[in-house]
């Protein structure tokens, strides 16, 4: 019986599920976290970040604990479903970039098994960044979207500022290489 390529995904987006699941029984082992759950829980109480609570990071990845009403659990399971999403577009930019199915299939694995080292397993601004950062790549080499790309890309830029450097690359490689010609 020969695997289909939507099931081989399927695999890999279970992969990255299972491989991730064991952080919902995992005790708070970063710092960042409880500031990220400290803030979250005080925006769900009417304080307002940068004013009466403060951290020197942008505020999407409060908004998201806020969201998880605080709970580690809910954060991390909030952060299972986002990296998920996020290998679904990793593959989705290899279908666009390769030919041959196995070269998709890897490049989603390869994903997967990378980006859980060393804190993937966490919720953290890199994790969270990244799928933004993503979409916004696949909007540019299937759709050609620089507006919804360039939205995509600065609500990375509102989880992590880095997303601001690799926005240049972006751009940058774009017209180097041009899309047509990948």
């Amino acid at each position: 019986m020969k695997i289909k390529p939507n099931q081989w995904l399927m695999v890999i987006l279970l992969l990255n599920i299972l491989i991730r699941l064991p952080s919902l029984f995992d005790p708070v082992s970063y710092g960042d976290e409880c500031i990220y759950l400290a803030l979250g829980k005080a925006f769900n109480r009417g304080l307002v970040f940068y004013r009466d609570i403060h951290d020197n990071k942008p505020p999407f990845l409060y908004l998201v604990a806020a969201l998880a009403g605080g709970k580690q659990v809910w954060f991390r399971v909030i952060t299972i479903s986002w990296t998920t999403v996020n290998v679904y577009f990793i593959y989705l930019i290899a279908k666009t970039i390769f030919k041959k199915e196995w070269l998709r299939i890897l490049t989603a694995l390869l994903f997967v098994v990378l980006a859980i080292l060393p804190e993937g397993r966490i919720p953290n601004g890199e994790n969270y960044m990244i799928m933004p950062l993503t979409v916004g790549v696949w909007l540019l080499l299937v759709k050609q979207a620089w507006f919804w790309a360039g939205v995509a890309i600065s609500i990375g830029f509102l989880f992590k500022v880095p997303v601001g450097f690799d926005f240049i690359g972006i751009v940058l490689a774009y017209f180097i290489f041009k899309p047509n010609s990948i």
